[in-house]
């Protein structure tokens, strides 16, 4: 059973915020970058109306030290009639699509941007409450460590335009943010436009992990807790909550993560009324 009426994706007022992790990111933490996509007006190309795709955030050296960037990522457009997206990228003018949400159930992904090879194919669909609405998903069958899932609306669970296939890099949709209301996934992780101040000033409140990475380390110690009464909450990157643990009068506490599976995770603090005061980032080898 799924959702009866299509979701178009957003023109305006829209944050997609990414990570992109990797075995070549030259870091001990693997992170290449943490990013956003947002609509930066119009343009047109040939005989057709594009929503301007700029991408922004931070890319990590081999100390972690984060440097700004704001580029043109390319244009995209929609035929709300035909449920199709297509995308043209920075530096051509050849439009290539993006998403089909006409697709059924074993249907195999036809070539597009973000999918080169027909590899993948649609193992079931389903709805997911986006907001206080259902939308169409689109489940996944062989994308390797990509994409789980398209959703009408919003993309795929890599990314608005990152490649559904991945193999040894690993692009995220940590979360989308419409009208300034964080739509998916249903978990808090900070989904605020980054910006070269604002990114800053998070930094200086972060709690700290260690070790990390947390190689052939049963337990991982979190520092740095600043509030009297919370909940040190851990998702994996599919955005499923894998910990949550009660924090009250402490600074630092120890988790054991034996249990947990390779990869990269997202440690959050919230204070007792749920808002989310402090965030980072671990990778488990």
């Amino acid at each position: 059973m799924y959702s009866q009426n299509y979701f178009p994706m957003p023109d305006s007022d829209v944050i997609w915020s990414q990570s992109h992790l990797g075995i070549y990111c030259y870091n001990k933490l693997y992170l290449c970058a943490d990013y956003q996509y947002t609509i930066g007006g119009d343009t047109t190309i040939g005989m057709n109306d594009y929503k301007i795709i700029n991408r922004s955030g931070y890319f990590y050296d081999g100390n972690l030290a984060p440097h700004y960037f704001f580029e043109y990522a390319g244009a995209l457009r929609q035929n709300i009639d035909t449920k199709t997206v297509f995308f043209i990228e920075e530096n051509t003018t050849q439009e290539k699509l993006l998403y089909d949400f006409n697709l059924n159930n074993g249907d195999t992904l036809g070539i597009a941007y973000n999918n080169p090879e027909e590899y993948i194919f649609v193992s079931s669909i389903d709805s997911v409450l986006i907001g206080d609405q259902y939308r169409k998903r689109f489940n996944l069958e062989n994308s390797g460590t990509g994409a789980q899932e398209i959703i009408e609306g919003i993309g795929s669970s890599a990314g608005l335009i990152e490649p559904l296939f991945q193999f040894e890099d690993n692009y995220i949709l940590r979360c989308f943010n419409l009208n300034d209301s964080l739509y998916y996934p249903n978990y808090g992780i900070f989904c605020d436009l980054i910006t070269k101040v604002n990114e800053l000033q998070k930094n200086t409140g972060q709690l700290k992990i260690i070790p990390n990475p947390a190689s052939k380390s049963s337990a991982i110690k979190i520092k740095g807790i600043n509030v009297k009464k919370g909940k040190i909450q851990i998702f994996n990157c599919k955005g499923q909550m894998v910990y949550n643990f009660d924090v009250i009068d402490k600074t630092s506490i120890q988790i054991n993560i034996n249990d947990l599976s390779p990869g990269f995770y997202f440690c959050i603090l919230k204070s007792d009324d749920n808002s989310i005061k402090q965030m980072a980032k671990f990778f488990k080898q």
